[in-house]
């Protein structure tokens, strides 16, 4: 009896790009990323070629390369003519290598792992997330002022979190504060990942320190508060000088006082002398200084206080009415 031989189906083609990727003999994180670019993003052969040329050939080449920067290169190399190594980038693929560098920045900042598959999932959020990146620099915080310490520390905060570092981090990572021990932390933002990440150490810090020493001095000049770090050289040093004596525990016992004392004895009398929104601006102010301190009212009690130093106002609503 003859047994015919049934042909067995060919194997499926290989991609292209695994292809393409085995010649190169891509292994890793060069893999990882010419698989991203060709099939995922379309990149052709040509284009990764050229973005190998030029050094950036795994994922950790894309690490801290900066938005501006990208757009510069390929802007560059895409107006060079091919005889001068150039290579067509039209404005979507700068977009998406932009994108991709925002993400993987961010993922190693916070010490996380480059999971792929999180970008895969929001690919084109991602374009818009490094688009608005660059957010504009807040104003520079007044002199220090003893009585306005609270305010002026929390303006310092808010003016190093919109300045850049060196580091690629917001620049206040330099004087940030421990967070509690049961802090987990999938749960931070971007943002406070970054800076409670960053080394407090090394070259970077050392410039990035140097920074914010400059800008105490400057804010601290001709004030009680430069005596206290005049022979610092550390930004961080100096903030936390600071910071023990203007907060410690004689200050802060007698920061509450005041806010007690504050609550006390405020009322709402008349907009002519004291108005309304200053009222319940002062309010606010020993509310948290109270917070701050470790000894926060309950909402309830706050509104209490709020329609009972106010009853003058209500009154006098009531009787024009």
């Amino acid at each position: 009896m003859n047994v015919q031989s049934q042909q067995q189906p060919a194997p499926p083609a290989l991609p292209q790009w695994v292809t393409d990727a085995d010649t190169l003999n891509l292994q890793g994180e060069h893999r990882l990323l010419y698989e991203l670019l060709r099939d995922f993003h379309s990149f052709n052969r040509e284009q990764c070629a050229k973005l190998r040329a030029e050094g950036y050939s795994s994922l950790s080449d894309l690490v801290n390369w900066k938005y501006k920067d990208i757009r510069s290169l390929l802007d560059n190399l895409s107006n060079r003519p091919s005889t001068r190594g150039g290579q067509q980038f039209g404005d979507r693929r700068i977009k998406e290598l932009q994108a991709l560098s925002w993400f993987l920045t961010g993922r190693y900042r916070r010490g996380l792992s480059f999971d792929l598959s999180l970008y895969r999932e929001e690919a084109s959020e991602y374009i818009t997330f490094a688009e608005i990146a660059n957010d504009e620099t807040a104003d520079k915080p007044d002199k220090y002022k003893y009585s306005s310490w609270n305010k002026w520390e929390e303006s310092v905060y808010i003016y190093l979190d919109s300045i850049v570092s060196k580091s690629g981090t917001p620049l206040s990572y330099v004087i940030r504060k421990d967070l509690p021990q049961d802090t987990e932390w999938n749960e931070l933002d971007r943002k406070t990942q970054k800076i409670q990440n960053t080394p407090l150490e090394g070259f970077m810090f050392t410039i990035d320190s140097e920074r914010v020493l400059t800008l105490l001095k400057e804010l601290c000049l001709e004030t009680e508060a430069e005596t206290w770090f005049r022979n610092i050289k550390c930004g961080r040093a100096a903030m936390k000088v600071l910071q023990l004596h203007y907060d410690g525990p004689d200050e802060s016992k007698r920061r509450k006082e005041e806010a007690r004392s504050k609550l006390k004895n405020i009322y709402y009398k008349h907009e002519g002398t004291f108005t309304f929104e200053k009222f319940v601006t002062n309010l606010y102010d020993a509310f948290q200084i109270l917070e701050k301190y470790g000894e926060p009212l309950y909402e309830e009690e706050k509104l209490r206080l709020l329609f009972n130093k106010a009853k003058i106002r209500t009154q006098n609503l009531s009787k024009k009415s």
